[in-house]
């Protein structure tokens, strides 16, 4: 209650023109005042949208990898279940028996190259088949990819088709997964 009373007093001892200069100086510095904290106020705020807005872009491409991991994991179970069915499975065997018996052995120009190639450190390795067949039609190469479509074991890497008058050329290379057990190849 005396601030107030001293204050009273001193606004009454003031001439005009001296109130009138407190009065502006009080205001100036009060909408100051209110400026600063109102430019820190929407910086912050700006700041920590930005923030917000950098931690949701994390949270979805968290959310990606995490839903990739599971469909991965979920592939690799599914890949190891196929080995596991077959576990002396040979894809030149496999080839050659299909060859012959869609009657396709003298069409083959040459032997199928067969490589190795790691494909996941320790895990996989993947055995890779290359063929030329010379000179057929389209109707055996169907039955071939029909035949490789209906081996899970087996998936297409590379088909280039080169035409020949009414036949075809056909360099097809297809590829399995093997195992792997402690740095050795399972079969």
């Amino acid at each position: 209650m005396k601030i107030f009373q001293k204050i009273h007093a001193y606004l009454y001892t003031l001439d005009t023109k001296d109130f009138y200069k407190n009065i502006g100086i009080f205001l100036g510095v009060n909408i100051i005042a209110c400026v600063l904290i109102l430019y820190i106020f929407s910086t912050t705020i700006s700041s920590l949208k930005e923030s917000l807005q950098d931690n949701y872009k994390k949270e979805q491409e968290t959310k990606q990898l995490l839903d990739r991991l599971q469909k991965v994991k979920k592939q690799s179970e599914e890949i190891n279940s196929i080995l596991e069915r077959e576990p002396t499975f040979r894809i030149k065997n496999f080839y050659d028996d299909l060859l012959k018996k869609l009657n396709l052995e003298s069409k083959q120009r040459r032997q199928a190259d067969v490589s190795e190639e790691e494909v996941l450190k320790g895990r996989y390795t993947e055995v890779r088949l290359n063929s030329y067949l010379n000179g057929i039609d389209t109707r055996q190469l169907c039955d071939i990819l029909q035949a490789l479509e209906q081996k899970s074991r087996i998936y297409m890497k590379e088909l280039v088709i080169t035409k020949k008058d009414s036949l075809i050329d056909v360099n097809i290379t297809i590829a399995t997964l093997t195992l792997e057990v402690d740095g050795k190849k399972a079969i």
